[in-house]
């Protein structure tokens, strides 16, 4: 995340990207890797701009209970030369929403809210004013349902939840919970968002992580020769994998992990 940027080129301020020819561009960017599979495609187009509006409100809200000005002309995002995605995300004021009590509270731009809820229910209100005329458009171009790229969100949102709370050594169910909060609000305004992804827990030497497995297949796997649920060809939460190689998997990235420090 970057403060006081979204200018210059490959910028767009949301405002501009819901308005203007992003889509058409995302669209052409994506095509080669695609190679065909036009509902990978607009799975993956979709999920461009719902990841960088997630990553912008989302990961500030866990971690310090704070929520950025995510008005479509605060937030801009930075489109990857030729890679069919979004790969850098900027506010262009500070101003936040946060709760009261919080030492931010009397500064310039912090406006205060009586409880964390009142953040999550700004927070639903935006993705869903955000991302419904986006994926009304992605749609259009694609056979790619409305129903997956809100099951997408669900996945992104929870699955965020739960590496911000591995990175922060912060409660995981805690995190998960909160997820689940923000969901039903957006499940009462979006009746599309019906799938959601399940806790994964993963017990190995060093005790339980909880990881997740997604509601809603992005369709990769149809991009690949021969995909195998049990080996290689599908992502690692991908909800079609096996669940005992996704266990050995996520096992030997954590040892992985740990063995780096």
């Amino acid at each position: 995340m970057e403060l006081g940027a979204g200018d210059g080129p490959g910028w767009l301020a949301l405002s501009e990207v819901l308005r203007g020819d992003a889509l058409a561009v995302l669209f052409a960017d994506r095509a080669e890797d695609a190679g065909g599979a036009r509902d990978y495609l607009g799975a993956s187009v979709a999920a461009a701009l719902s990841g960088a509006v997630i990553a912008a409100g989302w990961v500030p809200m866990l971690l310090d209970a704070r929520l950025p000005d995510l008005s479509p002309s605060n937030l801009a995002v930075h489109r990857a030369e030729g890679g069919g995605w979004f790969d850098r995300i900027a506010l262009r004021n500070d101003d936040c929403l946060v709760v009261a009590g919080d030492p931010a509270a009397g500064q310039s731009g912090a406006r205060a809210v009586s409880a964390l809820d009142d953040l999550h229910r700004q927070f639903a209100a935006f993705l869903v004013a955000a991302l419904e005329p986006w994926f009304v458009a992605v749609r259009r171009r694609a056979p790619y349902g409305r129903y997956g790229m809100w099951g997408q969100v669900a996945d992104d949102l929870c699955g965020t939840a739960l590496r911000a709370a591995r990175r922060a050594d912060l409660d995981s169910e805690a995190a998960w919970d909160e997820a689940q909060a923000v969901l039903d609000l957006v499940a009462a305004q979006v009746p599309e968002l019906r799938a959601r992804p399940r806790l994964f827990p993963v017990t190995w030497r060093s005790g339980e992580v909880l990881f997740s497995v997604k509601g809603t297949c992005c369709l990769w796997y149809r991009t690949q020769e021969a995909p195998d649920p049990g080996g290689e060809g599908y992502c690692g939460s991908c909800p079609l994998r096996d669940d005992e190689c996704r266990r050995a998997r996520l096992t030997r990235w954590l040892e992985e992990q740990e063995a780096r420090g």
